[in-house]
């Protein structure tokens, strides 16, 4: 929740900086506090999900669906012009996809989060490139940009995938605990009414 609330302050904190603004830019940051927002309702729901079983509610898929595609669409009007826009757009779209693959992780198996994660890298590589040349024709395409990406778009999914079946996992063994002890207590009154049984039966008998 702090990192989801940490997200779209970070993004004003950095526009803040920008020597110019565009008509894009309230729509985009309007919209990263939407998508936040999103994440979190949909990371409550997950974690419901996975320690109650309550299924996730579509609604919640489309309003984070929903929140990602506009803030994507309109990350690229929002950046403010020069010739670093297409490095920063890198990093916006890191942002704007790795937060709903973040929160969708514990739904998925870790060989989907990876393809997933990618296949985002993929994207994010080619937005930047199409960027760089609307943006910064002499500028040339910098391979470099796609290592951290991949990692932004492939670790932190796996370590929230991780942590939540890590949690699933301590819930079950609680779940395991309460059960042996319940089994304890009724094993314990078996025996004292198979020994009640025994004493009236020996006193009935005398």
């Amino acid at each position: 929740d702090v990192l989801l609330a940490l997200w779209p302050l970070t993004l004003v904190r950095l526009y803040a900086d920008a020597p110019a603004y565009t008509s894009w830019t309230l729509p985009f940051l309007v919209l990263q506090a939407a998508e936040a927002a999103a994440c979190g309702i949909v990371l409550h729901r997950v974690a419901a999900y996975e320690l109650d079983g309550a299924p996730v509610p579509r609604w919640c898929l489309a309003l984070l669906a929903v929140t990602a595609v506009a803030g994507a669409a309109t990350a690229v009007g929002a950046l403010p012009p020069g010739v670093a826009s297409p490095p920063r757009l890198a990093a916006e779209l890191t942002i704007v996809v790795g937060g709903p693959l973040c929160v969708l992780a514990p739904l998925l198996s870790t060989g989907r989060v990876v393809l997933l994660g990618l296949t985002a890298t993929g994207a994010v590589a080619a937005g930047t490139a199409l960027a760089r040349r609307l943006l910064a024709p002499a500028g040339t395409t910098a391979p470099r940009v796609l290592v951290p990406v991949a990692l932004a778009l492939v670790l932190p999914p796996l370590a929230t995938r991780w942590s939540f079946a890590i949690l699933s996992s301590v819930r079950a063994q609680e779940d395991l605990d309460l059960m042996r002890a319940d089994l304890a207590v009724a094993q314990e009154r078996l025996r004292i009414a198979r020994d009640l049984h025994d004493v009236f039966g020996r006193t009935l008998t005398t």
